[in-house]
């Protein structure tokens, strides 16, 4: 869910920096406006990381992904995304 959220966050700062307004995005992604305003208040449970991930190309954003080794000696690894 963490992972989901900050892909959001992204989503939402490329809508932002875009200037489109809700029902733009909307149309470009093929969902309606409700849908956008949902996600943006945070209401995704049922939306997959998959899906969000997307959007962002659907927006014209690139999204890559690296594997590296873990960074400290916790137990488990760390997701860490960028917006550049």
């Amino acid at each position: 869910m963490q992972m989901k959220a900050k892909v959001v966050r992204i989503l939402a700062t490329f809508m932002a920096s875009s200037g489109m307004t809700q029902n733009e995005v909307a149309q470009t992604l093929g969902i309606e406006q409700p849908e956008i305003s949902r996600i943006l208040h945070g209401n995704f449970r049922g939306l997959s990381l998959e899906k969000i991930m997307g959007y962002i190309l659907a927006l014209g954003k690139d999204i890559d992904i690296t594997v590296n080794e873990k960074r400290s000696t916790d137990t488990s690894g760390h997701f860490h995304i960028v917006a550049a």
